[in-house]
């Protein structure tokens, strides 16, 4: 006991033996860390993916909350480069062109196979 002319504090010492330690400390901390990280995904795996599967073409392509945005994640995760140069309008392009030369071959093809019956 400590003793000053105005302030008297008593001092108590609490001994706790080791087998007692996990009744006083919680050792996983779950105290520190908020609960919703402790309960079980409000989905399954396969039903994320059937979810995922309905909603996919409804997400718009950029921006926040989209395609594009599960691309990064999925990236990141994966630990992989996208390559956002991409341009759609080439792209598109590319296949116009294929399409028509594609176009061109079957007509030869029907050309020299009619000529070919006569």
């Amino acid at each position: 006991m400590i003793e000053d002319n105005n302030l008297k504090v008593d001092i108590l010492k609490n001994i706790r033996g080791k087998n007692s330690l996990g009744n006083v400390i919680d050792r996983n901390f779950k105290e520190l860390i908020p609960q919703e990280i402790f309960t079980p995904a409000a989905v399954t795996v396969e039903e994320f993916l059937q979810l995922f599967d309905e909603y996919v073409f409804t997400l718009p392509l950029t921006g926040t909350n989209s395609v594009e945005y599960i691309l990064q994640k999925s990236a990141d995760i994966l630990n992989i480069t996208i390559d956002n140069g991409l341009n759609l309008q080439e792209l598109l392009d590319e296949i116009t062109l294929l399409k028509d030369e594609n176009l061109q071959l079957l007509q030869q093809v029907t050309e020299a196979v009619t000529e070919t019956q006569q």
